[in-house]
This record gives C-alpha cells, sequence and structure tokens, in this order.
C-alpha cells in the first residue's frame, strides 16, 4: 500500500491503529481491500484473507510473520513479546452467508483503534466486541470507537404488519427504527422462490441495510398461510414485533421450529412475547 494513500485515507490514525479499506460486494472476491497499521515511521501493509464457512465469511488481518532462522529456533516461552506483537497487529471479522449483508462482526482485534474506509457502494455496519455497532457510509471513513457518535447507530426494531395477499405474501408492510428515532419504512425483496412450491424468500431492508431474512408461504398449496422467521439474529442486536391487519390468525415460525398464531387483532406483539423465539434461539 502506497505510503502516500495511507496518509490522504486516514489522516488521524495514530500509532497501532488498524487501517482497513473496503470495496464493493462482488461473489467470490475479497471485499476487504487494503489493510494496513500506523507505526512510529508511518504505515505498513498487513496481509488480508478471507475463507467461506458453513456460516458465512470469516476476514482475517495479520502481519508477516518473522523468517529470521535464530529467532524462530527460540522457545515458545521465550517468544512472548513477539506473539504480543503479532496479536496487537491483526484483526478478524465475520459476516453471515447472505451476500445482501452489509453487517460484521469484529471478533478480534489489536491494541489500537481499527479505522474503516468505505471504497464500496452502499453503506457497512460494524459490531465491536464491546456490543457497540457503527455504520461507515459509502466514501467515508469512521474509527469505531464510542466517541464517535456520528457513525454510532442504536439497536435496531422492526415492526411487520401482517395480512397482506394469503395467496401471494404474508407482510403488507415493515417499519423500521434505530433506538429510539423515528419509524422509517422498510421493504421486503420478495422475489426468489422459497423451499416450498408455495414460498417465497423475502429479506427486509431499511436503506441499503438487510436486518432479517423471512419465508412467506401462501395458501396455493396449504390449508392455512404462513410466515417463518429464516434469520433474524444474524444482522446485528435487534428486536422484531407483528401486528396482524388481516381477518384470520396467522402461524409465524421461529429458526428452532415453534410456531405461534399472530391474532388478527391489529395489536403489536414482540416475537418473544407470542413464544416463536425465544432466548435459547439468541434473541
Amino acid at each position: 500500500m502506497e505510503l502516500q494513500s495511507c496518509k490522504v485515507s486516514f489522516p488521524e490514525a495514530r500509532q497501532d491503529d488498524l487501517c482497513l479499506v473496503f470495496g464493493e460486494f462482488k461473489p467470490g472476491e475479497l471485499p476487504l481491500k487494503r489493510a494496513a497499521i500506523k507505526t512510529e515511521a508511518g504505515f505498513e501493509e498487513l496481509d488480508a484473507s478471507m475463507v467461506e464457512l458453513s456460516g458465512g465469511m470469516l476476514l482475517s488481518v495479520q502481519s508477516e510473520r518473522c523468517c529470521d532462522s535464530a529467532l524462530i529456533s527460540r522457545p515458545l516461552g521465550q517468544r512472548s513479546e513477539e506473539l504480543e506483537n503479532y496479536r496487537k497487529r491483526g484483526c478478524s471479522l465475520r459476516r453471515n452467508g447472505n451476500p445482501n449483508s452489509n453487517f460484521f462482526t469484529v471478533t478480534a482485534t489489536g491494541d489500537g483503534t481499527i479505522w474503516i474506509r468505505n471504497g464500496g457502494d452502499r453503506s457497512l455496519r460494524f459490531q465491536t466486541p464491546d456490543g457497540m455497532t457503527y455504520r461507515v457510509c459509502a466514501g467515508y471513513t469512521e474509527a469505531l470507537v464510542p466517541s464517535n457518535t456520528p457513525a454510532r447507530i442504536a439497536p435496531t426494531q422492526v415492526l411487520l404488519d401482517l395480512g397482506g395477499n394469503p395467496l401471494d405474501f404474508q407482510v403488507s408492510a415493515a417499519h423500521v427504527k434505530y433506538g429510539e428515532g423515528p419509524w422509517h419504512r422498510g421493504g421486503l425483496d420478495c422475489l426468489s422462490p422459497g423451499t416450498r412450491i408455495d414460498s417465497h424468500i423475502c429479506p427486509v431492508f431499511c436503506g441499503d441495510d438487510c436486518l432479517g431474512v423471512l419465508e412467506s408461504c401462501s395458501g396455493y398449496f396449504l390449508d392455512q398461510p404462513r410466515l417463518e422467521l429464516l434469520d433474524i439474529k444474524g444482522y446485528g442486536v435487534s428486536r422484531w414485533f407483528v401486528r396482524n391487519k388481516g381477518k384470520t390468525p396467522l402461524p409465524l415460525t421461529g429458526p428452532g421450529g415453534r410456531t405461534a398464531e399472530v391474532p388478527a387483532d391489529n395489536q403489536i406483539y414482540s416475537i418473544e412475547e407470542l413464544g416463536a423465539y425465544g432466548e435459547e434461539e439468541g434473541v
């Protein structure tokens, strides 16, 4: 990485800060385009790698290993300083397997601040080990630290209005807010066929944030239509609510396989309250 490029992209970085540059999402390609650490002398490039696992994507950033044969041959007990140096010069991040997801969990960090430069075309969200979540908009550079309040975002709340066309999609509208902020109109992309001939996979969006994935089962070949929550915990801390504005109760199934009916009374229920999704499933 060119020294001048780092100075321009991360002018406020301090010694031991990790500086990561993300690009656009392309299947099978490493989304992390550059990685560097700020040193006393300037910036030093780090190695970045990606592995696709059954649970999604793992990104890893590390420094090159020492190749001095005299140092390598030392007993492990005498290499604590070297090992500590490797630890503070690296980090790792995970993302679930949905290519629509813009949410990363930072699972390991060094001693310095992590800086993110978003060179892609949509915003990215990062949850750090202290539980804080940050948004880095396309074209922006942000530090993942609690003092960076403009980039911090509160846990998400999602309200699904049920009672759509029973022969098509069961969700008529989605409403989203972050923390105690205002409600925003969410959206569903229901173009993908589901696991059954009468169903569709429906990612839930708010702007360019993908917040969860549902499966809407119609009444074409079922005695009763239903809605299944395929994954709502792999997209950041969130709480989900449902409101049945239709004329008949609608079964709601959680990832653990438990099903509960949403009464057709136009009242708002949390999914925990209904019992379709509980603490043992990660909510």
